[in-house]
């Protein structure tokens, strides 16, 4: 049986939260990322996600109070006044060549409407990391989908990887892969001998690629979590090759994440939510910012104190005309110009100062 595909298509949010007021529109890309700092919402529209395909109905009112009540977001000043939320989503339902769209709402009270029975019946289809699971060590995949696998371990940590031979000779398991190992340039490191942050990566692949289909949505909160910077872009890269049918729907902390989207991918940058008109208008005043706020802390490490603490000043001032001025290409000039000032001090000062190694390697 060829099990439906889900796609999200919206999701509208009234006081839910830290939301109120708010309409999230997703296109055909296969992966899209929310990002922002921390309190902005990434992680709560996630669980918006999952709520919308929970049957409250199954659980008894006293239940369904306590998983909802605490979702009314309050109002500012009046710990005790609130009114009810309601959250509204669009998906979009394809059956061989059939597409139809539905719609979905819940409040405090349970579903207002729901999917379809076909849809409800294969919620598995919706996957997301858990944070904690005491069986990490623990490794079993199918042997058809290891050439997959192989690819995204390689993509997150960037060395090869290889399968280790199993000793268990039952029949029964001849179609399943026990335990792997990275060929690292001094070492060959198994997969029981992973930090427990490589083994929840390794968990939640194997799990998604173990099912018969790809999820038609996986949920990734803070994808950048357990992976090294240079290897974010070769990740998201590889999840768009392995799942290129899913709905791929992120978090990330990182704005520098956003610098590396291409193609198939898309940015939704929760800050944009209470920014101004103008940078509403010109959203990428915000990464000019971070820019910024970049360079200062570079500035903060550079030598002669003098001179930082003039560029530090004249970085201050450059951020709020970005904030608030018109005009982007000149004020891009001027941030080009503190870019090479302190950049140039920063990593004369790297080559030129001496540094005392405090780790030794005896053998």
């Amino acid at each position: 049986m060829i099990l439906p595909k889900i796609r999200l298509e919206s999701i509208s949010i009234d006081n839910f939260k830290i939301f109120d007021g708010v309409r999230f529109n997703f296109t055909d890309k296969t992966f899209s990322c929310l990002i922002g700092p921390n309190g902005t919402g990434k992680s709560t529209l996630l669980e918006i996600i999952q709520m919308l395909f929970f049957k409250f109905d199954a659980y008894t009112p006293e239940r369904r109070q306590i998983l909802l009540s605490n979702c009314i977001r309050r109002v500012k000043n009046d710990k005790h006044s609130a009114k009810n939320f309601k959250v509204e989503a669009i998906f979009s339902l394809k059956q061989g060549k059939t597409t139809v769209k539905y719609n979905v709402a819940f409040d405090k009270d349970g579903f207002i409407t729901n999917h379809p029975p076909i849809v409800l019946d294969n919620l598995y289809k919706v996957c997301y990391s858990s944070t904690y699971d005491k069986e990490l060590h623990k490794f079993q995949l199918q042997r058809k989908k290891w050439p997959q696998f192989k690819k995204l371990i390689e993509a997150v940590t960037g060395f090869k990887v290889k399968e280790a031979k199993s000793i268990n000779a039952f029949e029964e398991f001849k179609d399943y892969i026990f335990d792997f190992y990275i060929v690292k340039p001094h070492e060959n490191v198994k997969h029981k001998d992973f930090s427990d942050g490589e083994k929840k990566i390794v968990k939640s692949f194997a799990s998604i690629l173990n099912m018969e289909e790809a999820p038609s949505i996986i949920l990734i909160d803070n994808i950048e979590m357990h992976v090294e910077l240079k290897r974010h872009l070769p990740l998201i890269k590889e999840l768009v090759a392995t799942f290129p049918k899913s709905q791929i729907i992120s978090t990330t902390h990182s704005y520098r994440i956003s610098r590396t989207f291409k193609e198939r991918t898309e940015i939704y940058d929760l800050r944009l939510i209470n920014a101004s008109d103008l940078i509403k208008k010109e959203p990428q005043r915000l990464y000019m910012l971070d820019e910024i706020d970049d360079l200062i802390s570079r500035a903060r490490c550079i030598e002669n104190f003098q001179i930082a603490k003039k560029l530090i000043v004249f970085a201050e001032k450059l951020k709020k005309k970005i904030a608030e001025q018109q005009g982007i290409m000149a004020l891009a000039k001027e941030l080009i110009y503190l870019s090479k000032e302190i950049n140039y001090l920063f990593l004369y000062d790297m080559a030129s100062i001496p540094i005392t190694i405090l780790i030794q390697n005896n053998k």
